[in-house]
């Protein structure tokens, strides 16, 4: 059997500074998704999306710091198909790809902000190959010869 586990994590920040002569309500809406392309017999996965609004009131010359996540989101399969765990065996490689965007919407009720806004999403993929140990096996196969011999006397 082989598992391939596939994950993302999320998230968002944005940094305003209220440069108006008066206290101002800041709102930042923050957005965020990654997908992952995997190759046959994986299936594909997209990350849970971050959509998160803050508003925050700010005074004259303060500043504050939105933020959203990290949301981490992932999804394991499982392979057991003869024809499933063919594609991973043999040389070769796997190739998966990574892609992420991030926006964010910035408004403030005096009209003057300094803002800077990031959005970070990372991926991991672990494949893990399930073998049975050979004592495991050797039990198996002294079970099922035990059963046949019990089997013929009858």
């Amino acid at each position: 059997m082989v598992v391939v586990r596939l994950s993302a994590s999320l998230e968002a920040q944005v940094q305003a500074t209220n440069t108006g002569a008066s206290q101002a309500t800041l709102t930042a809406t923050m957005n965020v998704n990654a997908n992952i392309t995997a190759p046959s017999p994986i299936t594909s996965f997209t990350a849970t999306p971050i959509a998160s609004m803050q508003t925050l009131t700010v005074p004259v010359g303060g500043a504050t710091t939105f933020q959203a996540g990290p949301f981490p989101s992932s999804q394991n399969q499982s392979f057991t198909m003869p024809a499933d765990l063919a594609a991973f065996n043999g040389p070769g490689a796997l190739i998966f790809s990574l892609a992420a965007t991030g926006s964010f919407t910035f408004t403030t009720s005096t009209g003057n902000a300094d803002v800077t806004g990031m959005t970070t999403a990372g991926a991991g993929i672990e494949v893990t190959y399930w073998v049975p140990e050979p004592g495991s096996l050797s039990l198996l196969a002294l079970g099922s010869i035990a059963i046949l011999h019990r089997r013929r006397r009858r």
